[in-house]
């Protein structure tokens, strides 16, 4: 008699006037959008076989595209040259913008991004031809990036996948103030998917990953329509890796070690936050040798001349110590800076802007007589 009631009371539950009318919503809802949807497709002229016949040229039913018109013609993408197409900028325009972001890096994270390999293929295009076009190297050591976003649990650093492991499942937006990422984050967070126990990770992103060349990003701060009116925007884009490596075993760990794009240490942590640093794997490597040679000769010491001396010349404690100590003799003396104001302009026509080092490299000549020029040398020093 219990399972025959229960079996009754289930049975009008489930033909409930409730139940029917949330059914018959969900239902309306459905074919109203799909009215819409064919509706948009009559007005552009959509056909699934044929796309000769489309009309692009409604900005009222395509607002994106009529931004990517008003950027394509900015005064910065002027001064470039134009070298981006429109296909590149709403590439862009629709990543960060529009309202695919989460699910395209949900994707790409469960490396699921076959249907978003148009895409793909259009953003980073986009990523690489803009950073042809930047001065990275006149960033400062100081120059940090910073990236937030919400954990189940805390990263483990001793793990050999993702961002651990020198990869990127996909494209990561930076940002040059600590508290505009941190804002980011909490405006894309999906509530109905975070917990309260959920971790706040904040990648750190190192100068030198900005300025390595075999990291892909790009400064697309000016390509956001609101870019003047909204501070926190001033942002850089990283590419996504261009493929993924597998688990690597303890056989091959330290090979592959010495393979990484970059190296990922934790800065500090807590109950919930965690700072990891991301730093390209050569500068991390000359660290050691320029923290050694700064307690040596004084914290007065430029980083990035010392990063280049040791780039340079090599790691010869007694070579470089005694190298400084001529070289600070030879700029105590007024006719050698002159000297080199003369031929300064053709360090900076070679994108050698970092001062210390073109009068390093200037001074160099004299002290060794080396046959390789002045601005070579700099070049070496300065491009990561």
């Amino acid at each position: 008699n219990n399972s025959n009631n229960n079996n009754s009371n289930n049975n009008n539950s489930n033909n409930s006037p409730i139940n029917k009318s949330g059914e018959g919503v969900k239902t309306e809802h459905s074919s109203l959008q799909k009215k819409q949807t064919e509706s948009v497709k009559d007005q552009l002229g959509y056909k699934d076989n044929d796309w000769t016949g489309l009309i692009l040229n409604n900005d009222k039913l395509l607002p994106l595209l009529k931004q990517a018109k008003q950027q394509f013609h900015a005064t910065m993408h002027k001064c470039m040259g134009y070298p981006l197409s429109l296909a590149h900028i709403c590439a862009v325009l629709l990543y960060l913008c529009g309202p695919l972001h989460a699910q395209v890096s949900k994707d790409h994270v469960q490396l699921k991004s076959r249907k978003w390999v148009w895409l793909d293929t259009c953003l980073t295009s986009a990523i690489f031809i803009l950073r042809q076009h930047e001065r990275v190297e006149e960033m400062t050591e100081h120059d940090f990036l910073y990236c937030h976003f919400s954990v189940p649990q805390k990263i483990d650093l001793n793990a050999n996948t993702g961002i651990i492991q020198g990869k990127l499942t996909t494209y990561v937006q930076t940002f040059f103030d600590f508290e505009s990422s941190r804002t980011c984050m909490l405006r894309s967070r999906d509530i109905s998917s975070s917990l309260s126990s959920d971790i706040t990770c904040t990648l750190k992103f190192h100068p030198s990953m900005r300025q390595a060349n075999s990291i892909p990003s790009c400064n697309i701060s000016w390509l956001l329509p609101f870019a003047s009116t909204r501070k926190y925007v001033s942002t850089v884009l990283f590419a996504k890796s261009s493929s993924f490596a597998d688990v690597v075993d303890a056989a091959n760990a330290k090979t592959f070690a010495q393979q990484r794009p970059w190296n990922a240490h934790l800065e500090s942590e807590d109950d919930s936050s965690q700072v990891i640093v991301l730093t390209w794997s050569p500068v991390d490597g000359f660290l050691n040798q320029t923290l050694f040679f700064r307690g040596l000769l004084g914290d007065n010491h430029d980083s990035n001349l010392l990063f280049a001396i040791c780039r340079i010349l090599g790691f010869n404690s007694q070579q470089l110590v005694a190298i400084m100590l001529a070289f600070a003799e030879w700029k105590a003396n007024e006719k050698n800076l002159r000297a080199y104001q003369v031929i300064a302009s053709q360090f900076t026509q070679r994108r050698c802007c970092i001062y210390p080092i073109n009068l390093f490299c200037f001074f160099l000549e004299d002290y060794t007589r080396s046959r390789e020029t002045t601005i070579e040398k700099a070049r070496v020093g300065t491009e990561r």
